[in-house]
């Protein structure tokens, strides 16, 4: 756990070296959301469903998309601009996705999921 923290710090230090007083968020969405209560948890993937299903939501993703292929194909200058354009790109279509994940997940069958596995492990851990 200690080797974990330092790479954290160092991690840390090196973006305030570059941008100055930058904060790394180190939890993850996902370890976010899973401590998140039940309740919460069906509330926040409901969320995500109407945020997909949102037009504005939808135009907008859509307009940011357009924007980047523009500049990718017609104003690219060089490998480290069209390498910054298919990482905007890819951002973009890997957003859409986690979204569109979020908002068909089920939470009461991933508890059940996350309950199952821990039996298992119990099992195993008591057969040894």
């Amino acid at each position: 756990m200690m080797n974990n923290e330092n790479n954290k710090e160092e991690i840390n230090d090196e973006f305030k070296k570059m941008f100055g007083d930058y904060y790394y968020p180190y939890k993850t969405s996902n370890e976010i959301i899973d401590k998140l209560a039940p309740a919460n948890k069906t509330k926040y993937f409901k969320e995500a469903g109407r945020i997909k299903e949102s037009d504005v939501f939808r135009q907008e993703i859509n307009e940011a998309t357009r924007y980047f292929y523009k500049k990718l194909a017609i104003e690219a200058k060089d490998d480290y601009e069209r390498a910054f354009y298919k990482g905007a790109l890819l951002f973009l279509s890997d957003f859409y996705k986690r979204l569109n994940s979020l908002a068909n997940r089920d939470p009461l069958e991933t508890q059940k999921a996350v309950n199952e596995a821990n039996k298992i492990i119990d099992n195993l851990l008591l057969n040894k």
